[in-house]
């Protein structure tokens, strides 16, 4: 996975395999963006469903 960390981050590998704390601190900040892109992922959906609801309610 840190090689990965690496690659997406274009970060040079020796550097980061150096030290454990670098380390911790690309992969906290991946999960961070992956939660962030979850949540609006998220956001998306609920405007569709209030979307196609507010569609539902208008053809009643």
């Amino acid at each position: 996975m840190s090689n990965s960390i690496c690659l997406f981050f274009d970060l040079g590998c020796p550097s980061i395999s150096k030290g454990l704390v670098p380390r911790i601190v690309a992969r906290g900040f991946v999960l961070f963006l992956l939660m962030l892109m979850m949540e609006a992922k998220q956001r998306l959906i609920e405007d569709d469903l209030n979307t196609l609801r507010m569609q539902l309610l208008q053809l009643q």
